[in-house]
């Protein structure tokens, strides 16, 4: 008998304790309900399709549209989708700090004429879940407010309230003017005609872009991927007008540049930006999408990245390869000549011998594969005697340990660099000033060394366009 109680007492004892598990543990605790009470609005964000913003004279209307949110009032334009969906995000968050309870005198709450009126339509629901923000309350961190179809006043943060809620036309606006995602664009044409400059890049399949126009040439990836990033991130700094009676007061009926950018994708997008005056005193430029009336004003810095030239793009770096690759180095200046070569202990010996200092060799082979191109000069050899580089001053070759051989031949110092330059005429030039003023930098080592000139001009030649 006392067997048979005992095994009733467990089975009603285990069935208590899963009761109390399954079912009274997964009720929400009295402080769970309270902060679920204080939440303002329960949505679903996607559920969520049209937002409206009322304040002073201002009402902002969005409407999704499939899934690309869009300005319905106080006119139709495209809107920013990071910024509409952290709007929704943020009243999802909303609560209330303190209920403080039903008042029927809504002008000492400041609710009669709202700091805001808020508004969200769900899918399926006719009306309306609308929050009218009034007056912030005595210690300036809390602003009255209630719901439009109750009678319950409460206290919401105010800061909530006046940077995460109360949003301006120009914060809700589309404010990324090349809609081409960075990724799918193929070709960058740019037209500088302040500069009378033209120049067209394009993605190879690598991945990486290269000059096509007005020549072939490899250029700098990690440049090219700036320039064209910035392009496509393009932000408009303030909105002008629409529609003007004439383009001309912004520069924009004869535009000093043309950016055209096609996408990879078929059919191929085009995007066309027109840059016209720079403003100083709003410290932009004016800009244009080439079918679009908006005129609009950009950051400084977009007019100052199309304003970019070939140049600006290309590599800088003479060689390719770093100095442990280095076998030997050939120096021939007039009758003189010297090899220097190191060994596998990176020992460096000289012929013919000569008094020679192994440290200012090593210098020199630590910054031959450093050296850059400071100013593109010329694009092809029919002028080189006026640079002495047909008879040039000093040659060098560099080996490596592979068997490829560099070769660069020094000229004339940089006086007719400068008079080609004043003639439009463009070749290379490489400083060997001190970087420092110090006589002891290795720049100024190399130069002594092996030209004694201040200035070199250097052309490489290694079975290879100077391109």
């Amino acid at each position: 008998m006392k067997l048979r109680n005992t095994i009733i007492l467990l089975i009603l004892f285990f069935g208590l304790l899963g009761y109390y598990l399954f079912y009274e543990k997964k009720q929400p605790t009295r402080e769970e309900k309270e902060e679920k009470q204080k939440v303002i609005f329960e949505l679903d964000p996607l559920k969520v399709e049209e937002i409206q913003l009322e304040y002073s004279d201002t009402l902002v209307k969005l409407i999704r549209n499939i899934n690309l949110w869009e300005i319905e009032k106080p006119f139709k334009c495209a809107g920013d989708q990071e910024q509409i969906n952290s709007l929704i995000s943020n009243s999802d968050t909303l609560k209330a700090e303190r209920i403080l309870g039903p008042d029927s005198n809504l002008a000492k709450y400041g609710l009669v004429n709202p700091y805001l009126k808020f508004s969200l339509r769900l899918s399926g629901e006719g009306g309306y879940n609308t929050i009218l923000i009034g007056d912030k309350n005595p210690t300036r961190q809390f602003r009255f407010a209630k719901l439009a179809d109750g009678d319950i006043i409460f206290l919401i943060n105010s800061s909530i309230a006046e940077n995460q809620l109360k949003k301006s036309l120009f914060d809700l606006r589309n404010k990324k003017l090349v809609s081409i995602e960075e990724s799918e664009i193929k070709t960058v044409k740019v037209e500088q005609y302040n500069k009378q400059n033209f120049f067209a890049i394009e993605r190879n399949q690598k991945g990486q872009f290269e000059l096509i126009n007005p020549f072939k040439l490899e250029l700098d990836n990690s440049k090219t991927q700036s320039f064209v990033s910035n392009i496509s991130n393009i932000q408009v700094k303030e909105f002008i007008v629409s529609n003007p009676s004439s383009f001309q007061p912004y520069g924009l009926h004869k535009p000093d540049i043309v950016v055209r950018l096609f996408s990879s994708k078929e059919p191929v997008d085009t995007v066309t930006l027109f840059f016209g005056k720079i403003d100083d005193e709003k410290n932009g430029v004016y800009a244009k999408v080439e079918d679009d009336t908006n005129v609009v004003l950009l950051y400084k810095t977009a007019f100052d990245n199309v304003s970019k030239s070939i140049d600006d793009l290309r590599i800088r770096k003479i060689f390719n390869f770093i100095r442990d690759n280095i076998f030997s180095i050939t120096v021939e200046k007039g009758e003189k000549s010297y090899y220097f070569e190191v060994d596998t202990l990176g020992n460096w010996s000289i012929k013919p011998e000569a008094e020679f200092q192994e440290w200012k060799i090593k210098d020199i082979a630590n910054e031959i594969p450093g050296l850059e191109i400071k100013r593109f000069v010329k694009e092809d050899t029919l002028s080189l005697e006026t640079y002495g580089l047909l008879k040039p001053k000093v040659k060098m070759n560099v080996t490596l340990k592979d068997n490829t051989t560099y070769k660069m031949f020094i000229g004339n110092d940089a006086g007719p660099m400068h008079l080609a330059a004043a003639a439009g005429v463009p070749v290379i030039e490489i400083s060997c000033h001190p970087k420092d003023g110090s006589l002891s930098h290795p720049n100024f080592i190399l130069e002594q060394l092996i030209c004694q000139e201040l200035l070199l001009l250097v052309k490489i030649l290694l079975n290879r366009s100077i391109h």
